[in-house]
């Protein structure tokens, strides 16, 4: 989204930055901190519009990176957005995706909706509250930093309204969030979806239980404004831990390893910690790409991996996989 356009038509128009910085602190306070507030500023124009201009902007920026890691089933023809919020994914989608029919975004908050409205530019776009919502037919169903705050009852209830043929989630990169989808996974494997991503089969995850998590990096660049209120508010939004999912109607496919955590670059290669579909499992293996035989753009490509990248490469020899 276009910077200088979303600050023109924010609801609160902010006298100076000193202003916007001091809502955005008090909104990473209540995201942060004082979770029990939530509410409060859902309702309110001006931390309303200082979440949209910082969070929702520097959010929706991740979308393009997401879907170059999830394949959208070509069957879609409507998007649904859950907790919407100021239109942070739903306005994104529209412009990514031209072939869908209609986006609706749903949410709780008149004043988010109103956010969203104002900065919708598409005719295919719609917001609506949960009251209104309405059935549609090959849905995606997206859940763009809201997952996380609903019950699984509600979740299971949107879920049974749209009949989707494909769910996605973004979330925070944390360890609740990951426990979270981890039981969302269990409940929508036993309705009969699949995970596309990031688990590499449908079998149970390797981490579950442990105190480790599995979460992806979203690398981003912003503007200078943007960046500037960043060093104000010290929030990184560059380097992004996220927990992406995706979730399909009736998949079954096995996928490529998938990056968990990448070691520092040895003198031999590349060494990786990787989610691997083996038999009838998935595990937890070291995966080594030896420099020699990689051309200079594969080279490249395996510095770059970070994690949630898929890591397998034509020219990788499958016996260099050692189990730990």
């Amino acid at each position: 989204m276009n910077l200088a356009f979303l600050k023109k038509n924010l609801l609160y128009q902010f006298k100076n930055t000193k202003e916007l910085v001091s809502s955005l602190k008090k909104i990473h306070e209540i995201l942060t901190s004082k979770r029990e507030d939530l509410d409060k500023y859902l309702d309110n124009d001006k931390l309303v519009s200082a979440y949209t201009y910082f969070y929702s902007y520097t959010n929706s920026s991740k979308l393009p990176r997401i879907l170059e890691r999830v394949e959208l089933d070509k069957r879609i023809e409507n998007l649904v957005d859950i907790g919407c919020g100021p239109g942070t994914y739903t306005i994104e989608f529209a412009r990514e995706i031209e072939s869908l029919n209609s986006v609706h975004g749903v949410d709780i908050s008149e004043i988010m909706l109103k956010q969203a409205r104002r900065l919708n530019t598409d005719s295919r776009v719609s917001f609506m509250s949960p009251l209104h919502k309405k059935k549609l037919k090959n849905n995606l169903l997206f859940f763009g930093h809201s997952l996380n705050e609903m019950s699984i009852e509600t979740i299971e209830d949107y879920v049974n309204f749209y009949e989707p043929i494909q769910i996605i989630a973004v979330m925070p990169g944390t360890s609740f969030c990951f426990d979270k989808i981890i039981q969302v996974r269990e409940k929508l494997l036993n309705q009969g979806f699949g995970v596309s991503y990031p688990c590499p089969s449908n079998h149970s995850c390797p981490i579950k239980g442990s105190k480790d998590w599995c979460h992806q990096y979203i690398v981003l660049n912003h503007e200078q404004e943007i960046k500037s209120i960043m060093t104000d508010l010290g929030v990184d939004r560059r380097n992004n831990p996220a927990i992406i999912f995706s979730f399909n109607k009736g998949l079954s496919d096995h996928t490529e390893p998938i990056v968990i955590r990448n070691y520092p670059i040895r003198k031999y290669g590349y060494e990786f910690e990787v989610c691997s579909a083996t038999g009838e499992t998935n595990s937890i293996d070291n995966l080594k790409v030896m420099k020699k035989g990689l051309s200079s753009s594969e080279k490249r490509v395996m510095k770059q991996k970070v994690s949630g990248d898929y890591v397998k490469q034509p020219s990788v020899d499958e016996d260099l996989r050692n189990k730990d």
